[in-house]
């Protein structure tokens, strides 16, 4: 794995920091709290995410960055030949983390969410963060983590490291096959049938099949032959049976046609006094002449007089509609007068609310710069209180660990400055004090002047309202007059026309006692307009009614004649009904006999079908058998196969890890030595990779030397890994 550059955004003390890592030895120096540590922790919180940092996720963004402003790590690096990018970002109040990994040459993310992202790079790196921090890399004062490991834990993780844990799984995995391969034997031979059994069974089987094709064969032909019977005795019924249905019919023709007769005749005989009846009608319309025209007269003088009355009645109507006119006009008038006076004080009041809402837009502008000055306040009293909050936690935290406690910048133990570190804190948080009080005054008194303009605009707001509802009303009032004038004017209209109208009609006058007379005359009269009316419309059926007679008369006729010819064609048929009878009961036995021909012949094919298909059975399981038989061969030596490739392996991984222990204990040897000019030039390492050095030629510990010295040590061993 090689890295190639790392960008920083809001990261612990880092707003931005771009850095391009050249191959080979890098070094980071910088005074102690320069940030030498953070950029190693964003390297390995860019890969491995929250698990990997030094502190809750909360505390990695930087602390004058604000919760809009990300807190990102971007870091590029190259493994096998192939470049990566690893984008890891936490935003928000609630510090979500989004994460994305990019590999070259493809537009799409490899992998998105955290949690995604750092399981991709812990099977593409083949490391998981455990195994990255105790061996590639190394948080601060963690050097001999590995050595510090238990002796199991140690011994897998090189193993991890040097792909001997390969082997292992590739021997794992040949384990598994092949007790997967002997189970699948040992279940085939429990479960696989007696072959000379079942090629018993199949001949056996074979037997009956032949027997049953002839059997089938048999009921066939007599089922084709009964077939035979069914068809002829079917055609000799079905002739005769369409001579019935003639002879049927006919009988049936000859009954409708003697019905039809006789109602013909009912008919012509109710013709017949119906044409006496209309006959005697002529002579009563011709005495009742002379009442119609009477009639007509006294109706005309009905209909004059209801004129004259629609006319009246509409004369007197109009004369009340004069005076209600009048009436509305004259009141109309009065309340407009009224209005109009109303109105007279609209123009001063505009000029009020115009001067009221120019003084409520300065009262809003002084209330939003009182309420500005304010918040300001406010967000300075917060910033102070914060601060001094932090330092006095930082006093406490001096105070109670003595001189012995850490620098809160470079982390070193105070010592000698520890008196100066805490006076300064104390002068600090006297003028923090000091900052705090004025703050308070300035915040009281900008919420009262705050306060003040609030209930200022208030008072002119609710005088901006009044004078608002007041112009609307005046409004409304001016709407009001405007509609009454245009009211008055339609009045006036209307009272002209209703002048003109009268004066058209002019004096009408009605006969009460005539037109009372006229009424009992016109009711007599009408009784016998009546009666004519009913007889004429009895008269006007005689014409249609000779047409009915003589079509009737018609229809007898021909209803004889088909009659006649309907039962000499009966007579003809010569059809008898036991003879139909006779044909009918031969059909059903032959019916009968080829249904249960047919009925054997199905029982014959299903047995014929059941002993084939226990042959295609038979038949089908011997060859399943025989193909089982070859698979278990071939199974078993794949199991010996596998077997012999399990013990290759385990020899393999012994020799590989003899092998490759030597190679590091030279390799981390050789470095050490110069590292300390040849002061140490030899180490060794047991099967558990437990550390030894040699001085002078004596092999001791690792606790035996200083802490640098085995730092050292640790770091040779990581390197030569």
């Amino acid at each position: 794995m090689i890295l190639q550059s790392l960008r920083l955004r809001n990261f612990r003390r880092f707003e931005n920091l771009f850095l391009e890592l050249p191959e080979n030895v890098i070094g980071i120096i910088g005074r102690n709290g320069a940030g030498k540590s953070t950029i190693l922790e964003a390297i390995a919180w860019a890969l491995y995410g929250a698990r990997a940092a030094r502190t809750e996720k909360s505390l990695l963004r930087r602390q004058a960055a604000t919760l809009a402003e990300p807190c990102e790590v971007e870091l590029t690096f190259a493994l096998a030949g192939v470049d990566y990018r690893v984008l890891r970002s936490m935003r928000g109040a609630n510090h979500a983390v989004e994460a994305a990994l990019y590999r070259a040459g493809l537009s799409e993310p490899v992998a998105v969410r955290e949690n995604d992202v750092s399981n991709e790079i812990e099977r593409i790196l083949g490391l998981d963060r455990k195994s990255f921090e105790a061996s590639i890399f190394a948080k601060q004062k963690e050097l001999a983590a590995l050595s510090n490991m238990r002796d199991e834990d140690r011994r897998k993780l090189i193993s991890r490291l040097l792909n001997l844990d390969a082997i292992d799984f590739a021997r794992k995995r040949a384990m598994q096959e092949a007790n997967d391969k002997r189970n699948f034997v040992e279940g085939s031979r429990l479960s696989q049938e007696d072959l000379e059994e079942l090629q018993q069974q199949l001949r056996e089987h074979q037997a009956r099949r032949a027997q049953a094709e002839e059997h089938l064969q048999t009921q066939q032909q007599q089922e084709r032959e009964w077939r035979q019977k069914r068809e002829q005795a079917k055609a000799a019924f079905e002739a005769e049976s369409q001579r019935r249905d003639r002879a049927i019919k006919l009988q049936n023709e000859r009954h409708t046609l003697e019905r039809e007769m006789a109602l013909l005749q009912q008919q012509l005989q109710q013709a017949e006094s119906e044409r006496r009846e209309i006959t005697l009608a002529q002579g009563k319309l011709a005495e009742l002449a002379p009442v119609r025209e009477r009639w007509r007269r006294l109706k005309a003088e009905k209909e004059a007089l209801e004129e004259n009355r629609r006319k009246l009645a509409a004369l007197h109507g109009k004369q009340q509609l004069i005076k209600n006119l009048t009436e509305q006009m004259q009141k109309l008038e009065r309340e407009n007068a009224s209005l109009q006076h109303e109105l007279a004080a609209l123009p001063g009041l505009l000029a009020a609310e115009k001067n009221v809402n120019e003084r409520v837009q300065q009262a809003e502008a002084a209330l939003r710069a009182r309420r500005e000055t304010e918040q300001n306040v406010l967000a300075e009293l917060a910033k102070v209180r914060d601060k001094g909050v932090e330092e006095k936690q930082k006093l406490q935290q001096v105070q109670t660990l003595g001189a012995d406690s850490p620098c809160p910048v470079c982390t070193r133990p105070l010592a000698e400055h520890f008196e100066p570190v805490v006076t300064r804190f104390q002068r600090t948080l006297a003028k923090l004090r000091e900052d705090y009080l004025k703050l308070e005054r300035e915040k009281r008194e900008a919420a009262s002047q705050a306060q003040d303009a609030e209930m200022r605009l208030k008072t002119l707001q609710q005088e901006r309202e009044r004078l608002g509802n007041e112009r609307a009303r005046l409004t409304q009032v001016q709407t009001q007059v405007a509609g009454q004038l245009q009211r008055v004017d339609e009045l006036r209209r209307q009272y002209d026309r209703t002048q003109q109208e009268i004066q058209q009609l002019g004096a009408i006058q009605v006969d009460e006692t005539r037109a009372a007379a006229l009424q009992t005359e016109l009711a007599a009269t009408e009784k016998q307009v009546e009666e004519m009316t009913r007889l004429e419309a009895h008269l006007a059926r005689l014409p249609g009614l000779e047409s009915r007679l003589t079509q009737a008369t018609a229809r007898l006729d021909a209803y004889r004649q088909q009659e006649d010819t309907a039962r000499q064609a009966l007579m003809d048929l010569q059809f008898r009904e036991e003879v139909y009878w006779q044909y009918k009961q031969a059909h059903d036995e032959a019916s009968l006999q080829h249904s249960q021909a047919q009925k054997q012949a199905g029982e014959a094919h299903a047995a014929f079908a059941t002993a084939a298909a226990q042959v295609d059975n038979l038949e089908q399981r011997i060859a399943l058998m025989t193909e089982r038989l070859a698979v278990i061969a071939r199974v078993k030596q794949e199991v010996l196969l596998l077997e012999a490739l399990q013990e290759h392996l385990k020899t393999f991984r012994v020799e590989m890890a003899g092998r490759l222990r030597p190679l590091i204990e030279g390799r981390a040897s050789e470095i050490m030595r110069m590292a300390t000019n040849g002061r140490y030039s030899m180490l060794e390492l047991d099967e558990s990779y437990n550390l030894y050095l040699y001085d002078q030629n004596r092999r001791f510990e690792l606790n035996r030397f200083s802490g640098g010295e085995q730092d050292l040590l640790n770091l040779c061993l990581r390197v030569a890994i």
